[in-house]
C-alpha cells in the first residue's frame, strides 16, 4: 500500500522522530549514568579501601604485640594521618575540576564490636553508634565467603552518606575486634554525575543536529515534493526513520562506552599510585632508621598482603639501587630473592621490561634519614607495581557488556515508541478512499506501556518491604519480605477467572480499563502505604488489575484475528509484554537509586495512566460488545457450569494443561528464574550476568517468536510445534547437566528461549471445538490460572529436588521427564481427542 506524504506530514514525522530520540537518549542517559556512577563509586571506594587497608594492617600489627583496641593510645593520630592521605591522593576529583569542597564531610573512625564509634577524626561521631542498617550490612559482608568477596561491595549508602567498612580482626583467631569506617557525604559523587550529565547534554545536542539534517535530507531529497512523486511505502519510510534513530543511539552508546573505559582506567592507575605511595612511605621510614634495603624483615609478606587485597595488581617487586630484585609478591607466592647475581645482563633485561609498558609503575625510594631529614641524591632502591592485564581486560569487558545491555534496552524503548507514533499518523497517511481499520497489533503499545509501569518495582520490591518490615503472625523476616510478590501472583492468578467470562460477555475493553485503574490505584496505595500490612494489601490490587488487563489484551487479539493469524497476534502481544518488562525492570532499579523506592511507585502509576490514554485514543473503534447473535450455533459460547465441567475434563484440555502448560511454566520459573540465578551466584558470577541472561531470554519472545508464529498459524496440526518445544526444553536441561558451569548455564537459557518461541499451546486450544462452545476468553483464563499454578510450584519443586544435592542429578531426570511428557502429549493429540 502507498501513502501520501505532504509537507505537513513530513514536518510532523521529523518533530515526532526528534521527540522519540530525545526520550530514547534520555532513557539511555539515565541507564548509562547509573552504570557509570556504579563504576565511579566502586573504583573510587576501592582506592579508599586500599588506603584504609594500610591503616588496618598497622592497627592489627599493634594489636598483635599486645595493644587493646578499646585503649589504643595514638589511634586518633593514625586516623588523622589516614584522612590526610585520602584527601591528598584523591586526584580524580581534581582532574575533573569538580565544584564544591571535596575536603568536607570526610571522616575516618573505628567502631568496636558493639557498633559504637570510639575513635574518629570527627569529634561529633565519638560515642555515636553506626546506623543499624549499616552495621548489619557490614556484618553480612565480613562473613561473606572468600570466593564472593570481590562481588559484594564493602560500602553502603544510608540517607545521603556513604560508609566504607573494613574489619579489624585478631590476626591469629580471625575473631572480629571492631570496624574501620570511612564516612563521606554523597556531594562528591553528585558533583561527578552532574558534570557527566552536562557532557551528555552536549553530546545529545550534537546527535540531534545530525539527525535533523539526515531526516531533512531524506524527506526533501529522497522524497521530492512534486505531486507525481509523493508516494512512498509505509514500510520503507518506517525502516529509514528507524535506521537513522538507531544509528544515533549507537553513536551515543559508543561515546558512553569510551567514557566508561577511560574512567575505569584512570581510577585504576590512581589506585595503583596510591598503593605505591603508601608502600614507599613505609619503606622510606625503615630505610631512614638505618636498616639496609636487603635486610627488611618479612618485606615479602607485606607485599603479599597488599597484593591479596588488590585484585587489580598482579605483581610487586622491590629492587635495590642497582635494579637487583630483592623481594617479590604475586597472586600465587611471595619470596625474598637470592642476594647473589651471577647473570647481570639477565637482570638488566628483566629490569627494563616494565619501562615500556603502561601497566607498570616505577617508584624511587629516597631512604630519608630520620636524623637529618635529608634524602640522598641517588635513590636507595625502587618499587615496581604491575597492573594485571587480565583483571583490567575483564573489567573492561564487563563495562562493554553493560553498555551493550543499556543500548539494547534503549533500542527496545525506542522501537515501541515508534510504533505509537505510526499509530498516531496512520489515519493521516492512509490513502484516500480507504477506511482505517484496527489491527491486532494496535494493542501492543498499550501492553508495552502497562508492563513498563507494572514491572517498574520488581527489582526492589522485597527491599522496600524490608524498610517497612514489622513482625506479624509469627512469620520470619524472610517470609514477610516475599509476601508482596506472593500476593501479587496469587491475585494475578485469581482475576483471570473473573476476566474470562467478563470478556466473552461484554468485550475486552471494560476488563482492560478496569485492570488499568486497579493497577494504578494499587501503585498509589503502595506509595501511601504506612506499614507492611498496607503494602501487602496494595499488591493485591496490583495483582488483580494485572490479571484483568492481561486477559483483556488476549481477548482483543482473539477478537481481531482468525485461525491464520491467531498465533502471530498472541506472540506479538507477548513480545510487547517482554519489551515492557525489560525496560520497566531496568528503569525501576535506576530510578530507585536516584529518587528513592517510594517515589518510583508514583512513576509507575503515571506510566500505567499513559497506557489508559493510548487505549482511549487509538483503540476506541475496537470498543464494542461481542456480536454472538450471528454466530454459528456450534461456536456460540455457552455459560453453564456443565459446559465448564465438560471443558476442564476434556482429554485434549487435560493434556494441554498437565502435559504442556504446567511443566512449561514450572521450568520457566523454577529453572530459569529461580535455580539459574542461585546457581550463577554460587559459582561466583556477578548479578549483572543474571540480569543479562534473563534479558536475552526475553529477546527471543520479542524477535524470534513472531517469526515462528507465522508457520504455526499456517499449520493444520499445531501439536507438532508443542512437541518440538518440549523436546528443545529437555535438551536445555540435558546440556546443563552434562556440561555444567557458566557457559552451560548461558547455553541452556538460550535453548529455553528458543523452546519458548514455539508458542503454540494457546492457538492449539483456541482451535478446539470444545473451546468455541465455552468461549475463548474463559478458556484462556483457565489456561492462565494453570500457568500461575506452575509458576508457584516451579521454585518449590526445583528447590526440593535440586538445590543442595550433589551433582544435580535431578536435572537429568527432569530432562528425561520433559521429553517423555512432550511425547505423551503428541501421542494423545494424534488420536484427535477433541470432543464435539
Amino acid at each position: 500500500m502507498q501513502y501520501t506524504y505532504n509537507n505537513g506530514i513530513k514536518f510532523k514525522l521529523i518533530i515526532s522522530s526528534i521527540g522519540l530520540l530525545l526520550l530514547a537518549l534520555g532513557f539511555n542517559t539515565l541507564l548509562s549514568l547509573s552504570s557509570l556512577e556504579d563504576i565511579y563509586v566502586g573504583s573510587t571506594f576501592s582506592k579508599y579501601s586500599a588506603i584504609g587497608s594500610d591503616l588496618k594492617r598497622n592497627i592489627e600489627k599493634s594489636l598483635k604485640f599486645g595493644k587493646k583496641l578499646d585503649k589504643f593510645v595514638g589511634l586518633n593520630d593514625l586516623l588523622q594521618k589516614t584522612r590526610q592521605h585520602l584527601l591528598d591522593q584523591d586526584m580524580l576529583a581534581l582532574s575533573r575540576n569538580l565544584r564544591g569542597n571535596e575536603n568536607a564531610h570526610l571522616s575516618v573512625s573505628v567502631a568496636l564490636t558493639d557498633d559504637q564509634i570510639h575513635y574518629s577524626t570527627s569529634s561529633s561521631l565519638i560515642h555515636q553508634k553506626l546506623p543499624l542498617a549499616v552495621a548489619d550490612y557490614f556484618k553480612s559482608v565480613f562473613q561473606t565467603p572468600a570466593t564472593h568477596m570481590g562481588i559484594t561491595p564493602n560500602y553502603y549508602k544510608w540517607k545521603n552518606t556513604f560508609y566504607i567498612g573494613l574489619p579489624i580482626e585478631n590476626s591469629r583467631q580471625k575473631t572480629p575486634l571492631g570496624t574501620l569506617v570511612i564516612i563521606m557525604s554523597d556531594d562528591k559523587v553528585n558533583a561527578f554525575i552532574h558534570d557527566l550529565f552536562l557532557d551528555k547534554l552536549q553530546l545529545t545536542g550534537m546527535i540531534l543536529l545530525g539527525v535533523v539534517l539526515l531526516l531533512s535530507g531524506f524527506f526533501w531529497g529522497v522524497i521530492p515534493s512534486s505531486p507525481q512523486n509523493t508516494t512512498f511505502s509505509k514500510k520503507k519510510i518506517s525502516a529509514v526513520i528507524l535506521l537513522i534513530l538507531l544509528l544515533a543511539q549507537l553513536s551515543f552508546s559508543l561515546v558512553n562506552t569510551n567514557s566508561f573505559k577511560n574512567c575505569y582506567l584512570e581510577i585504576t592507575r590512581e589506585k595503583t599510585a596510591v598503593l605505591g605511595s603508601l608502600l614507599k612511605e613505609d619503606i622510606d621510614f625503615m630505610l631512614g632508621k638505618g636498616i639496609a634495603i636487603d635486610r627488611l624483615f618479612m618485606m615479602e609478606k607485606m607485599l603479599g598482603e597488599i597484593i591479596a587485597v588488590s585484585p587489580e595488581l598482579s605483581e610487586i617487586v622491590l629492587y635495590d639501587a642497582n635494579m637487583h630484585p630483592l623481594y617479590t609478591a604475586d597472586k600465587t607466592k611471595v619470596s625474598a630473592m637470592d642476594k647473589t647475581y651471577e647473570n647481570e645482563s639477565a637482570v638488566d633485561v628483566f629490569s627494563q621490561a616494565w619501562k615500556v609498558s603502561d601497566y607498570h609503575l616505577l617508584i624511587p625510594l629516597n631512604g630519608k634519614s630520620a636524623v637529618t631529614d635529608i634524602a640522598p641524591s641517588d635513590p636507595a632502591g625502587y618499587i615496581t607495581i604491575t597492573i594485571s592485564r587480565k583483571v583490567l581486560l575483564s573489567e573492561l569487558k564487563e563495562i562493554i557488556m553493560d553498555a551493550i545491555t543499556v543500548l539494547v534496552i534503549s533500542i527496545l524503548f525506542l522501537m515501541e515508541l515508534l510504533v505509537i507514533v505510526f499509530q498516531y499518523f496512520a489515519r493521516e497517511m492512509t490513502a484516500a478512499g480507504r477506511v482505517f481499520k484496527v489491527h491486532y497489533t494496535a494493542i501492543r503499545p498499550a501492553v508495552f506501556l502497562y508492563f513498563f509501569g507494572q514491572t517498574i518495582s520488581v527489582s526492589f520490591l522485597p527491599l522496600y518491604m524490608e524498610q517497612l518490615y514489622q513482625p506479624f503472625w509469627g512469620l520470619s523476616r524472610e517470609v514477610i519480605m516475599g509476601l508482596p510478590i506472593c500476593t501479587t501472583m496469587l491475585f494475578g492468578g485469581i482475576s483471570p477467572l473473573v476476566a474470562g467470562p467478563w470478556v466473552d460477555k461484554r468485550g475486552w475493553h471494560e476488563s482492560f480499563f478496569a485492570g488499568l485503574l486497579l493497577t494504578a490505584a494499587g501503585f498509589v496505595y503502595t506509595w501511601l502505604a504506612p506499614n507492611a500490612v498496607h503494602l501487602i494489601i496494595s499488591r493485591a490490587f496490583v495483582g488483580f488489575g494485572y490479571g484483568l488487563t492481561f486477559m483483556a489484551a488476549n481477548g482483543f487479539v482473539v477478537a481481531y484475528t482468525d485461525d491464520n493469524s491467531k498465533s502471530q497476534g498472541l506472540t506479538r502481544l507477548i513480545a510487547g509484554c517482554y519489551s515492557g518488562y525489560i525496560c520497566g525492570s531496568s528503569t525501576g532499579g535506576m530510578l530507585a537509586d536516584s529518587i528513592g523506592y517510594n517515589a518510583v511507585f508514583i512513576v509507575g502509576a503515571v506510566i500505567i495512566c499513559l497506557s489508559f490514554i493510548y487505549a482511549m485514543i487509538f483503540l476506541k473503534p475496537a470498543m464494542a460488545h461481542p456480536e454472538v447473535a450471528g454466530m454459528d450455533a456450534l461456536e456460540k459460547p455457552t455459560l453453564g457450569m456443565g459446559q465448564l465441567l465438560r471443558f476442564i475434563t476434556n482429554p485434549a484440555i487435560l493434556a494441554v494443561c498437565f502435559l504442556v502448560i504446567l511443566p512449561t511454566s514450572m521450568i520457566a520459573v523454577g529453572f530459569l528464574n529461580y535455580f539459574i540465578p542461585i546457581y550463577i551466584d554460587r559459582i561466583g558470577s556477578t548479578p549483572s550476568h543474571i540480569g543479562r541472561l534473563l534479558m536475552i531470554h526475553g529477546l527471543f519472545f520479542i524477535y524470534i517468536a513472531p517469526i515462528f508464529s507465522k508457520y504455526i498459524d499456517q499449520s493444520g496440526f499445531k501439536a507438532r510445534y508443542i512437541f518440538l518445544s518440549g523436546v528443545i526444553s529437555s535438551l536445555a536441561l540435558m546440556v546443563f547437566y552434562f556440561y555444567g558451569g557458566m557457559m552451560a548455564a548461558v547455553l541452556s537459557v538460550l535453548i529455553l528461549g528458543l523452546a519458548g518461541s514455539f508458542e503454540a499451546a494457546t492457538p492449539y486450544v483456541l482451535g478446539l471445538k470444545i473451546t468455541k462452545k465455552l468461549g475463548s476468553a474463559k478458556a484462556i483464563a483457565i489456561l492462565s490460572s494453570v500457568e500461575k499454578l506452575g509458576q508457584v510450584l516451579g521454585p518449590i519443586i526445583f528447590g526440593w529436588l535440586i538445590l543442595g544435592k550433589p551433582g544435580n542429578t535431578s536435572i537429568y531426570y527432569m530432562g528425561i521427564a520433559c521429553f517423555v511428557i512432550a511425547l505423551l502429549f503428541y501421542v494423545i493429540s494424534c488420536r484427535k481427542v477433541d470432543a464435539v
